[in-house]
């Protein structure tokens, strides 16, 4: 199996990259497109939603998969989501970009219980000990 992410649009961390490392937004998304037609003719080769992802943690509606959700959906603001530099995630962002990473390779490899496993619960104790 291949994994794959698309590309982030990266244009909010100007002050960490050159401009000229950033694509312009029709660029990105004929990467991703490219990208994603590649990817379609193989079927051991998974593309993750990235992009969307990131977008999601950066405007703070990036929620967990239902599986990982407490009683009630919660949100992660940026502020929980993403470190101060405002690019890279927080262990909270980190868990819940994680928990997203497991659904989609459980959902895609459909393994046995026995080989791939995250247990909801332990996952929320994690969850919460990074809230913290």
């Amino acid at each position: 199996p291949l994994v794959v992410g698309e590309i982030p649009d990266m244009h909010d961390a100007k002050q960490h990259i050159r401009a000229e490392q950033i694509p312009a937004p029709d660029t990105l998304r004929g990467a991703n497109e490219r990208l994603r037609a590649w990817a379609k003719g193989r079927e051991r080769t998974l593309v993750l939603p990235m992009a969307s992802w990131i977008e999601s943690l950066r405007g703070g509606t990036l929620v967990l998969p239902p599986r990982f959700r407490g009683s009630e959906e919660e949100s992660f603001p940026p502020e929980v989501a993403l470190r101060s530099d405002r690019l890279h995630p927080s262990e909270v962002g980190q868990l819940v970009l994680a928990a997203w990473l497991y659904v989609s390779l459980d959902e895609w490899l459909k393994p046995k219980e026995s080989d791939f496993k995250l247990d909801p619960a332990e996952f929320r104790k994690r969850l919460e000990r990074a809230r913290k």
